[in-house]
């Protein structure tokens, strides 16, 4: 007997409808389920986020990486970061999913060898997981160069002149920069090796003084010198012309002492002149 086409359209949608359910059981809410990891590799500290679905709604998630037989994480004191052990695995964190399941953990390359790992992920709540790979990268190695003093502003200046000294060969090491053996400051060098300082030269005397740099760790030492000498002082101002210019006053005062001389002469001969004529007259 022939199957009625009504009951076939009830079994193709309730096959449809089953299917759907699988479906979202497998990648849905009930199987938590990784979406991606970015980036794929990174080194010791690099951030990492994994993120996914399929996680408890409100429930928790957590994420774990895992090494194999001859694969191990670094655990250090968290005060003196000295290593203390070393485990098979790590958790790398955890949270709490959305109402729809959705959730998403960040965490930093954990310090370990370089290899391929494996990140599962659990759900807390329905006891499922799923997993994905992650490569942790060689660390990288800076080789600083050679410990010394590369650059001083100036050779030469006077007291109260600011100094700025510039290095390298001390990735983060600390520095102590000496000025005539006198601590002036204490720095750390930079992660590439680098470092630079400035002091102010006072009370210091004239001559050749010595800036000195110890790399505490090794004892290294660099040397440098300057030149300094005492502020020059300005004269105090005087009341005293100039030579020139009192030369010039005695010049001008006997210039009019002779043209008063030379109109009383005048005056004189011209009264004498008239007397002379009056008399004549008479």
């Amino acid at each position: 007997m022939p199957i009625p086409r009504c009951y076939l359209g009830v079994m193709l949608v309730t096959v449809i409808l089953l299917l759907s359910f699988l479906d979202s059981y497998v990648y849905g809410v009930g199987q938590v389920h990784i979406k991606g990891i970015s980036p794929q590799s990174g080194h010791e500290g690099d951030n990492v986020r994994i993120y996914g679905e399929g996680g408890t709604p409100k429930g928790f998630v957590a994420a774990i990486i895992q090494g194999q037989p001859n694969q191990s994480f670094y655990v250090f004191d968290t005060t003196t970061g000295i290593q203390i052990g070393s485990v098979g695995s790590l958790t790398l964190g955890w949270t709490q999913a959305d109402d729809n399941g959705i959730w998403e953990i960040d965490f930093a390359v954990p310090n370990a060898m370089s290899d391929t790992y494996r990140i599962q992920v659990f759900d807390n709540e329905s006891l499922t997981s799923d997993t994905t790979s992650f490569q942790i990268e060689p660390p990288i190695i800076i080789t600083p160069g050679t410990f010394g003093i590369n650059y001083v502003s100036q050779s030469f200046g006077t007291v109260a002149t600011t100094i700025y000294i510039a290095g390298s060969g001390a990735s983060g090491e600390i520095i102590d920069i000496y000025f005539d053996n006198m601590k002036q400051y204490t720095i750390t060098g930079y992660t590439w090796g680098a470092w630079n300082a400035s002091f102010l030269v006072s009370n210091a005397y004239d001559g050749i003084h010595t800036i000195k740099a110890v790399e505490e760790t090794s004892g290294q030492t660099a040397y440098a010198t300057i030149n300094t000498t005492k502020t020059p002082t300005t004269p105090p101002p005087t009341s005293m012309l100039p030579p020139t210019v009192a030369l010039s006053g005695l010049a001008i005062l006997a210039v009019l002492i002779g043209l008063a001389i030379l109109s009383g002469v005048t005056t004189f001969v011209f009264f004498m002149f008239m007397s002379k004529r009056k008399r004549s007259h008479t």
